[in-house]
C-alpha cells in the first residue's frame, strides 16, 4: 500500500495529515473516488489498477473507491463502505467497515482516529456545518496570468457529490488543491527509495530486452517480453509503448503489433509503492546504429544533457522547454539541414512538453500545466524526455539514407539542493553502451 514505509506507514501518513490541517487551519473534506473507473478509463491509465486521487492516496493510502477523509485540528474521521460480500466473492479482500473488525483494520493501516460508515456522511455535514463555515476541499481553481479556470479533482461527480451532502448548508467553498501540491510533490525519503526501486527493476528490464532484442520478430514479443521483466507487486506505470519503425513516430502508440523494423522506441516502467518509473529509450533493431540514426539520435542526447544540467531549484519547467526545443533545432540546422539533411514532421517545433511532475500519478501537477510556469522546489521528481520524429533524408559518403524516425530519450530527475540527480542514470542510453549491450 505505501511501499518502504512499511511499518511505519500509519506514522507517516498521520503526520501528512497533520501538516495539512496546521497549513490549512479550517475544516477540511476530501473525497476519495467514489467509483472505480478502470473500464472507462484511457489506456494509459487502465493497466496499473491506480485509480484514486492522488491527494486522497497521499493522505490515507487507500487505494479504492468509496471513502471521504474530513480533517480539522486534532480531529481525522475516515468514511468509509461497508464490506459487501458478493464484492469478496467476486473480486476478492478489500478495505471497508463490517462487524468484526473493519474500523480496526482501517485504524490500524492508516492511522486515522476513528472511522464511520460513509451513508454518515450528510448527517456529518448537518451536524458540523450547520452555521456558515469555511470548509476546504480538492478541487482544481488557478488563476495564473490574468486566467482563471475550476475543475473537479478526477471526475465532473466529484462536485455533485459534495453537493449532494451539504444541501441547505451555506458553505463556503475554497480550495487546497495548491496547497496540497506543494506538500505532496516534494518527495521524503521513504518516496525516495521507492524511486529507486523501480528505477532499479525497470532498468534491469530494459537491459535484459537489448540482450534479448534478437530473438523477437514483432513489437509484441518485445513489449511483452519487456512488461514481464519490469513487473512489480504493484504493476506498470503504464502499459508500454513498443514502437518500431514509422510507428514510432506515432507518440502514443498503442497496436504494438508489427514487425520489428528501423529504431525501436520504448516507454517504459514500473510502480513501486506510489512511485512510479516513467522511461524512454530509442534501440535499433539490428544491434547497430546507421550514420543517420546515429545523428539524429546525438541531437536528441546532447539536448537531454542540456536540460538536465539546468534543472534545479527556481527554474520553471517552461524553461526547459526552451533550452530543449532551442537545442534541437539549432543542432538540426547545423548538424543536418547545412549538409543537405531534408526533413518532414507532422509537427513544427515541439512536438510535446519535455518534462512533467512525477508523484502519486506518473503525470502529476495541476490539469491545466500551470505547474509548469512554477519554479521547481527541493524534492520535486520529474521526467527529461526530448523526442524528434519525421521522415528524414540525408546522404552521408556515397549513400543515399532515408527512413521514418522516431527518437526518445527520458530519464527522471530528482531536483535537489543546488541541481538534480539523474535516478536513471544507470540505465544504459550512450549509443556505444546501447550496441555494446545488443552484442
Amino acid at each position: 500500500m505505501t511501499g518502504s514505509l512499511g511499518a511505519k506507514s500509519p506514522e507517516m501518513l498521520r503526520s501528512r495529515r497533520k501538516l495539512l490541517a496546521e497549513t490549512i487551519k479550517h475544516p477540511i473534506i476530501i473525497l476519495g473516488l467514489q467509483n472505480n473507473p478502470s473500464k472507462e478509463l484511457p489506456y494509459f491509465m487502465r493497466e496499473p489498477g491506480v485509480f484514486q486521487d492522488p491527494c486522497f492516496l497521499y493522505l490515507t493510502g487507500i487505494n479504492q473507491s468509496g471513502f471521504a477523509l474530513f480533517l480539522y485540528k486534532n480531529e481525522e474521521v475516515l468514511f468509509a463502505p461497508s464490506k459487501d460480500s458478493k464484492h469478496l466473492f467476486w473480486e476478492g479482500e478489500h478495505l471497508g467497515l463490517d462487524h468484526a473488525h473493519g474500523e480496526h483494520q482501517l485504524t490500524s493501516l492508516t492511522g486515522v482516529q476513528r472511522c464511520l460508515p460513509y451513508d454518515s456522511l450528510k448527517e456529518f455535514f448537518e451536524k458540523s456545518f450547520k452555521k456558515t463555515k469555511v470548509v476546504y476541499s480538492h478541487f482544481h481553481e488557478y488563476g495564473l496570468s490574468g486566467r482563471v479556470k475550476k475543475f473537479p479533482s478526477f471526475a465532473k461527480n466529484h462536485e455533485k457529490e459534495l453537493k449532494k451532502y451539504c444541501k441547505g448548508l451555506s458553505i463556503d467553498w475554497k480550495c487546497l488543491s495548491e496547497t496540497q501540491l506543494l506538500l505532496r510533490l516534494p518527495l521524503d525519503k521513504y518516496r525516495i527509495k521507492d524511486v529507486e526501486k523501480s528505477q532499479a527493476i525497470t532498468g534491469q528490464g530494459f537491459i535484459n530486452l537489448v540482450q534479448n532484442l534478437k530473438n523477437f520478430k514483432t513489437e509484441l514479443d518485445a513489449s511483452k517480453f519487456l512488461e514481464y521483466q519490469i513487473r512489480s507487486p504493484q504493476g506498470l506505470s503504464f502499459p508500454t509503448i513498443c514502437a518500431s519503425g514509422k510507428n514510432a513516430c506515432t507518440l502514443h502508440y498503442t497496436k504494438n503489433d508489427a514487425l520489428l523494423n528501423g529504431m525501436l522506441l520504448l516507454d517504459f516502467g514500473c510502480r513501486v509503492g506510489t512511485q512510479h518509473a516513467d522511461i524512454s529509450r530509442t534501440i535499433p533493431v539490428n544491434g547497430i546504429f546507421n550514420p543517420l540514426q546515429a545523428l539524429l539520435y546525438d541531437i536528441v542526447l546532447t539536448s537531454q544533457k542540456r536540460v538536465e544540467k539546468a534543472v534545479k531549484p527556481g527554474v520553471t519547467i517552461k524553461k526547459l522547454n526552451e533550452i530543449c526545443w532551442d537545442s534541437i533545432e539549432s543542432q538540426l540546422q547545423e548538424r543536418f539541414i547545412s549538409i543537405g539533411g531534408n526533413l518532414v514532421r507532422p509537427y513544427d517545433i515541439r512536438p510535446h512538453g519535455v518534462s512533467h511532475l512525477i508523484g502519486e500519478e506518473e503525470h502529476d501537477g495541476d490539469p491545466f500545466g500551470y505547474y509548469r510556469e512554477k519554479p521547481l522546489a527541493k524534492g520535486m521528481f520529474l521526467s527529461n524526455e526530448p523526442g524528434l520524429y519525421g521522415f528524414f533524408t540525408l546522404k552521408i559518403g556515397n549513400k543515399n539514407y532515408k527512413e521514418h524516425i522516431g527518437i526518445r530519450i527520458e530519464d527522471n530527475l530528482l531536483v535537489t539542493a543546488k541541481g538534480c540527480k539523474n535516478m536513471s542514470a544507470s540505465i544504459p542510453k550512450e549509443i556505444v553502451d546501447l550496441q555494446k549491450l545488443r552484442k
